[in-house]
């Protein structure tokens, strides 16, 4: 089912809802994020829009993850559900 499909669409964070640190079209841009926030698990996900591919920075969508955010001033990430 679709479900099967996603999971080859999908990079490897598992399905769940996230938070979208930044999204860059430049994945170095992406890692080098990524790698900031890797002590909370933050991966890089890859999504394309209208043609273009947008690599998302997530973290796992909790209050340890939020707290971190907040301490460090990130503002302006949004939720999302992969």
């Amino acid at each position: 089912g679709p479900h099967h499909v996603d999971g080859l669409v999908l990079p490897k964070p598992g399905a769940g809802r996230y938070l979208v640190l930044q999204s860059f079209q430049e994945r170095d841009r992406a890692d080098r994020l990524a790698e900031r926030y890797r002590n909370i698990d933050a991966r890089v996900a890859p999504v394309t829009i209208k043609g273009q591919t947008w690599h998302r920075v997530v973290v796992r969508d909790g209050a340890s993850e939020r707290n971190r955010l907040a301490s460090d001033g990130v503002r302006g990430f949004w939720p999302v559900t992969l």
